[in-house]
């Protein structure tokens, strides 16, 4: 996976991950945007963005919408699990507090 961008996009009620990108076993996942997306997966235990395979380089997750109970209950906004990463910026999350 080279060269994504996900941008303005709404998802909602994600049983697996709200956005993955690569898998648990392998895969190279690079140059990847994830930006102003509105974000509610179906509950707690669900991640909000994946990532997973061999090697992640060049992601950047910003400016997304999530709702406040999310962060309250201190749900990690992106799961990192591939074995080796570099530049990886996961900043400005945006609450919404409706409901």
């Amino acid at each position: 996976m080279k060269n994504i961008m996900v941008y303005k996009n709404e998802f909602y009620s994600a049983r697996k991950a709200s956005i993955m990108f690569g898998n648990k076993t392998n895969a190279n996942v690079s140059s990847i945007l994830v930006e102003k997306n509105s974000i509610a997966p179906l509950n707690d235990s669900v991640d909000i963005v994946f990532l997973g395979g061999n090697t992640m380089s060049n992601i950047v997750v910003r400016d997304n919408i999530i709702p406040s109970h999310l962060s309250a209950n201190g749900q990690s906004l992106v799961n990192n699990k591939a074995k080796k990463s570099w530049r990886l910026d996961v900043g400005n999350w945006i609450i919404n507090n409706e409901k």
